[in-house]
């Protein structure tokens, strides 16, 4: 038997790799009354035979790092979608993974949790930079943008 090899949709994922630095805009929030602004790095390879994209987040303000996450993003061909296992430094169990879908240029990653209610997360990739908007919604139809930013691969 012929193990499975990396396809298309693990080199859509290839468009991440590498090491990303830019501004964060965070919008006022439960968090941050008045917003803020924060550096933004990213540093990400693909791993696991070509399968998945390890990506290593932090954000800093005034040069402390005020925040880390640690995301795995494969494939799944059963479900034909993107899958997003993300952790960080808040500690709170994301529970089950974010799912989404490449168009075009942009990856959307959906998520739901009881505890949480609704995050999306947005990436509009181009060749050596990306926008992100990370957003969340308590019923999943009206959203509201927690962060956004620009990076540019260095």
């Amino acid at each position: 038997m012929e193990m499975p090899k990396p396809g298309a949709p693990h080199e859509r994922m290839r468009q991440l790799a590498g090491t990303w630095r830019g501004e964060d805009r965070l919008h006022p929030s439960p968090w941050d009354a008045t917003g803020a602004t924060a550096e933004g790095r990213m540093t990400a390879r693909m791993a696991l035979g070509g399968f998945h994209l390890l990506i290593d987040w932090q954000q800093l303000r005034d040069g402390v790092v005020t925040f880390e996450g640690h995301g795995v993003l494969g494939w799944d061909p059963r479900g034909k979608c993107y899958t997003l296992h993300w952790f960080d430094s808040i500690g709170v169990e994301h529970g089950a993974p974010h799912l989404g879908t490449w168009d075009n240029d942009t990856l959307t990653l959906q998520h739901e949790t009881s505890h949480m209610g609704h995050s999306r997360q947005v990436y509009r990739v181009g060749v050596d930079a990306y926008d992100f908007r990370l957003e969340s919604s308590q019923d999943g139809k009206t959203w509201s943008t927690f962060m956004d930013g620009s990076y540019r691969r260095v």
